[in-house]
């Protein structure tokens, strides 16, 4: 079915649908043929292909829109008012090889909604700077001002990037891969929403940004979830989310592969969903996750290839949640000031634990803390301790507080740097109000070495299976001298 510009087709030759009844017009399914508005070829006939939605009106498509511009301004798709969009196939805007002037939009305003079953494709102007162009200012709530389906495609102009703007506290979500292209500029996500709560952005397929992903102040939050693997890609740098939320209803991984190597996470950063262990990692490169504001794992997360996780307030940090196993990480890093404090059951840090100078790593009473690498020969893998390692004392309830250590792993506190053990409320060996540094598994041995200018103040302590350490930093298990060294080396 086509309806065109030019008066060829079926609708009088407008190209073109508005509807403003306040009291409601529904335009009922046409089937499951292509619906397709064409703009005019005529310059002098300004008719674009576009459908405009406005008071309580109702569109409903069975198969696929496509709306195009052709010579004229067009390929437009707005939705206001308390409008409903509901298209069950695909949406495509401006997707026309002699495309040429502006176009390629669909706005989403006032508490309208729109549904797309299938693809969503944008493309912007065809032979100048326009890209393609995805504006949600809707507020309106579940479930949502904008759902798709199908994938989601942001095409660039010549000269300009795709553009997927939110301005409002939107829910948005996503099903299938989101691709925000460049050209001469980088595509845009601009989350600018100046009231809270902020947007919600629900992505359950890859996301790719092929430029800049600007967070509003505070107030978005990204959730990446899905049923299965997803790829946080693009070209994109200087990433950074206001909150990160990785969801998982089975066991699934989330490679993050972009150009960027730190993600700036300023608010909450967390796991939820309904069953299983997320897994992140990184394969193409190192990356960072700098935590700057609440850690809330409320579901099994381990973060794992190639991936470092900062925790970096200025300020006391957490790592909570409510997961019935606590976070495995490959290394963990702490900067910032104040106490970080492994607030979950157990903690596992599969490759470096860095602890920043001005930072306090806690062990709370009755946790189990594994720095579970195997480096199997000497020298040790060392663990730096910059700031202060913090262990403190099990109860009755509790129970021991455990440090594991894998093989040939070396805590070393520097100059400036402390370990201590504290009290939850006494010390005692009879009644678990102590603290147990051992091995992780049968073969292991570890040592601890503490430089001159640390400071160590420790009670109520048990020691086992240390190696020691040589006079020579251990480059050889020849010349062990003790089991717990204070030294000037």
């Amino acid at each position: 079915v086509l309806l065109d510009g030019n008066g060829t087709g079926v609708g009088g030759g407008q190209g073109r649908i508005v509807a403003n009844d306040s009291a409601g017009v529904t335009l009922g399914s046409l089937g499951t043929d292509t619906i397709q508005f064409r703009g005019s070829l005529d310059a002098s006939q300004p008719n674009p292909g576009e459908v405009v939605l406005n008071g309580s009106s109702t569109l409903t498509i069975a198969g696929q829109l496509d709306l195009t511009s052709e010579t004229q301004v067009g390929g437009n798709l707005s939705v206001g008012g308390s409008a409903t969009a509901t298209i069950a196939g695909a949406l495509n805007c401006n997707v026309t090889a002699t495309a040429s002037h502006d176009g390629g939009t669909v706005t989403i305003s006032s508490t309208g909604r729109l549904s797309v079953g299938g693809n969503l494709t944008l493309q912007g102007n065809g032979t100048a700077a326009t890209g393609g162009r995805l504006t949600v200012s809707s507020t309106r709530a579940s479930p949502g001002a904008l759902s798709v389906t199908g994938s989601t495609t942001i095409q660039s102009g010549t000269a300009c990037g795709g553009l997927l703007t939110i301005t409002t506290d939107a829910l948005v979500t996503f099903t299938g891969t989101v691709s925000i292209n460049a050209s001469t500029q980088d595509g845009v996500l601009d989350v600018t929403d100046a009231t809270a709560p902020g947007p919600t952005l629900n992505f359950d397929g890859t996301v790719n940004v092929h430029g800049k992903w600007i967070p509003s102040a505070g107030r978005s939050s990204v959730v990446l979830r899905g049923a299965g693997a997803q790829t946080f890609g693009g070209t994109r740098t200087g990433v950074s989310f206001d909150a990160l939320r990785f969801e998982c209803s089975a066991d699934r991984t989330i490679d993050f592969t972009n150009a960027d190597t730190i993600y700036t996470v300023a608010g909450e950063i967390g796991s939820g969903g309904t069953g299983g262990t997320v897994t992140i990692t990184a394969s193409s490169g190192a990356r960072t996750f700098l935590c700057q504001s609440t850690v809330d794992f409320d579901r099994p997360i381990v973060f794992s290839t190639n991936t470092t996780v900062e925790f970096s307030l200025a300020g006391a940090q957490t790592i909570a949640g409510s997961a019935a196993s606590g976070p495995t990480f490959l290394h963990v890093s702490t900067s910032g000031s104040g106490a970080k404090t492994m607030g979950l059951g157990s903690t596992t840090i599969n490759g470096t634990l860095t602890v920043g100078a001005g930072t306090t790593l806690t062990i709370p009473s009755g946790h189990v803390f594994t720095l579970a690498r195997d480096k199997g020969a000497f020298p040790p893998d060392q663990h730096p301790v910059n700031g202060e390692f913090r262990v403190t004392a099990g109860t009755a309830v509790n129970g021991v507080t455990t440090v594991k250590f894998g093989d040939h792993q070396q805590l070393v506190v520097n100059s400036g740097g402390s370990f201590r053990t504290v009290p939850f409320d006494s010390y005692s060996f009879v009644t678990s109000r102590y603290s147990l540094l051992t091995r992780d598994s049968v073969a292991d041995a570890y040592s601890i070495h503490c430089k001159t200018g640390s400071t160590v103040d420790v009670q109520f302590a048990k020691f086992e299976y240390l190696y020691g350490r040589s006079s020579a930093n251990e480059t050889t298990e020849a010349g062990i001298e003790s089991a717990l060294t204070i030294s000037t080396a």
